[in-house]
């Protein structure tokens, strides 16, 4: 992912950025690629079972509970 948004020129550790998470946010692409920067603002996340839309998205006020994520997706299939 760093190396992607670095060959756009785009410094994901200093830059606000938008994404769309297409898979199992579980899973280590999708997962683990998003706690890769406190600025990453997901406005769109699917998969085959869940939706998730945020049009308006804060990095800086989710900031560190943005790693919370993950354990809930995990969480999810549970319910």
């Amino acid at each position: 992912m760093k190396r992607h948004f670095r060959e756009l020129g785009t410094d994901i550790q200093t830059q606000d950025f938008t994404c769309v998470g297409i898979g199992d946010m579980a899973g280590d692409v999708f997962g683990n690629g998003m706690l890769l920067s406190q600025k990453t603002q997901l406005v769109a996340a699917f998969n085959h079972m869940h939706i998730f839309i945020d049009p308006a998205p804060d990095a800086h006020r989710a900031g560190p509970s943005a790693s919370a994520v993950r354990p809930a997706a995990l969480n999810l299939e549970r319910l």
